[in-house]
C-alpha cells in the first residue's frame, strides 16, 4: 500500500493536481478553518477523539483482512498444484532475498501484527502449524 502511494506521489499528472489544489480558494478556506479549530482545546479534543475512532477502525480492518488474506492462502495450498508453485518460490534464492527485505519494512510489520489475534486462535494456530507442516514437507 505505501509503494502504491510512493508511485503516486510521484506521478507528475498528481503532483500538478495537488498544485492546482493548493491554489484553489475551497482548499485554503478549509485549511484556515483547520488551523483555527486545532486552536481552541474542545474542538481540538473532538478532531482527536475521531481521529483515534478513524485509527482504531483501520487497525480492525487491517485485522480482518490480514486473516482473510491468511485463510484464503491456507485454503488455496490444499491445491497441490498451488503447493508445489509455493515451493519452487521458497527454493528460489531471490524470493529468500525479497522476503528478507520484507521483513525490513514497516507496513509488512504492521500486517504481521494484525495476525496476532489469528495466531491465538486454538483453531487457527492448528491450521497455520498444519500449512507450515505441508510446506515444510514439499522441500
Amino acid at each position: 500500500m505505501m509503494a502504491a502511494a510512493k508511485e503516486m506521489m510521484a506521478d507528475p499528472a498528481w503532483q500538478a493536481e495537488m498544485k492546482k489544489l493548493q491554489s484553489d480558494k475551497g482548499f485554503k478556506e478549509s485549511i484556515k478553518k483547520t488551523t483555527e479549530m486545532s486552536k481552541d482545546p474542545n474542538e481540538a479534543a473532538k478532531v482527536e477523539a475521531k481521529m483515534e475512532h478513524m485509527v482504531k477502525l483501520g487497525n480492525d480492518q487491517l485485522k480482518n483482512s490480514a486473516a482473510t488474506a491468511m485463510e484464503q492462502a491456507m485454503e488455496a495450498m490444499k491445491n497441490p498444484e498451488v503447493m508445489a508453485e509455493m515451493s519452487a518460490m521458497i527454493k528460489d534464492p531471490s524470493f529468500k532475498q525479497q522476503l528478507e527485505a520484507l521483513s525490513k519494512d514497516p507496513s509488512f510489520k504492521s500486517y504481521i501484527d494484525a495476525m496476532q489475534d489469528m495466531i491465538q486462535d486454538p483453531v487457527k494456530k492448528k491450521k497455520i502449524q498444519e500449512m507450515g507442516d505441508s510446506i515444510r514437507a514439499s522441500l
